[in-house]
């Protein structure tokens, strides 16, 4: 016969319900406190080893930011499960990358603020470049005027300044707008791959105006040290023009008059990493801004243009236009929020970046 399921008891783990009945899986098992301890003890070692760890990970989001920058959570925190070992990913350390925004005096508490409570911190060199200087704050004036049409000349002298106080202290020089939002971990593994002596250019490829294409400024762009020399000395030698209205269009024709290589940033799944709009602009097609002409986007990606899911790497560097309280919303999204037992690490791997 079967025992039915009753409470465990000290004195015996089944009762036959006639005299001469026994139970025959437990007739011959030692019922005694002893195994009772065992069993309890098992339990107890399995919750701990299993189940714990996890609920554990849980309460340490608060911990993600510059006091443990460059540790296993800071690099990839998707992870549902953590390690300290910093030596798995000894490249965030290393690579030293300068991070410099195009602000202005009316933007420069609002915007740039946003981007100093968040991102920034994450850069190895975060310099704010204005037209005027703000020493609280604090902000390079370039001594320019505000403007579209000033913007180029205003990124030529943030470059020179760049160039002649920084060139030895940082390898990657990464240039973005005030509503410009970077996963500065993403864009490090990007550049893990890559030797700042050689001329390249990383950032979202356009193909037009120009033969190699041009980067988009709004979702970024970033000069290797080799790169942002031969920029410096096109413009000083006048081998490029330095009038003009489109600042990214011109700072990719110079690039390619100084032989300076783009750089394929897609994944291994051809997806996009720079974005020069919004994430819910790439996401839902709907959503796009009408002040935009969403065709003539798709016309100017030089990879072609994909919507929805697989608009974007997972592994993604930066995305545009995101007022101050959006920023924050993308700070929590990408370094607070976690879906629990999801286990990142698991499904994906550091080969999602194209290889030099």
């Amino acid at each position: 016969m079967q025992c039915p399921l009753l409470p465990v008891s000290w004195s015996s783990f089944c009762r036959p319900q006639k005299d001469d009945e026994t139970c025959s899986f437990f007739r011959w098992l030692p019922l005694s406190p002893t195994l009772l301890s065992g069993i309890i003890f098992g339990y107890t070692l399995a919750y701990i080893l299993f189940v714990l760890p996890p609920l554990l990970v849980m309460d340490d989001r608060h911990v993600v930011g510059p006091s443990n920058f460059g540790t296993h959570d800071a690099v990839f925190p998707h992870f549902a499960a953590f390690s300290a070992n910093e030596s798995q990913y000894p490249f965030h350390t290393r690579i030293r990358l300068l991070c410099w925004v195009m602000t202005s005096p009316r933007t420069l508490k609002s915007r740039a603020e946003s981007i100093k409570n968040t991102w920034a911190k994450r850069c190895n060199i975060i310099l704010y470049m204005s037209s005027e200087t703000d020493t609280s704050f604090p902000a390079i004036g370039l001594n320019t005027s505000e403007g579209r049409s000033k913007l180029y000349l205003k990124t030529i002298k943030a470059f020179e300044f760049i160039h002649d106080n920084y060139l030895d202290k940082a390898d990657w020089f990464l240039k973005v707008d005030d509503d410009t939002y970077v996963i500065v971990e993403n864009l490090k593994l990007i550049l893990s791959k890559h030797n700042p002596e050689k001329a390249l250019y990383f950032g979202k490829h356009f193909k037009m105006h120009i033969k190699q294409g041009y980067m988009s400024g709004g979702a970024g762009y970033l000069l290797s040290k080799q790169a942002l020399k031969r920029y410096i000395c096109g413009v000083r030698e006048k081998k490029c023009n330095q009038k003009s209205i489109d600042e990214d269009v011109e700072i990719g024709r110079c690039l390619e008059i100084m032989a300076v290589q783009p750089v394929d940033t897609r994944d291994k799944f051809t997806r996009e990493t720079f974005h020069p709009f919004a994430l819910v602009h790439h996401l839902i097609p709907a959503e796009f801004p009408a002040r935009f002409n969403l065709e003539l986007f798709k016309h100017y990606s030089y990879h072609g243009h994909v919507d929805g899911y697989e608009c974007c790497s997972d592994l993604s560097v930066s995305f545009h236009y995101n007022d101050p309280s959006l920023m924050h919303v993308m700070e929590y999204l990408v370094y607070y929020l976690r879906a629990y037992g999801n286990n990142f690490q698991s499904k994906h791997n550091l080969s999602h970046i194209n290889k030099e």
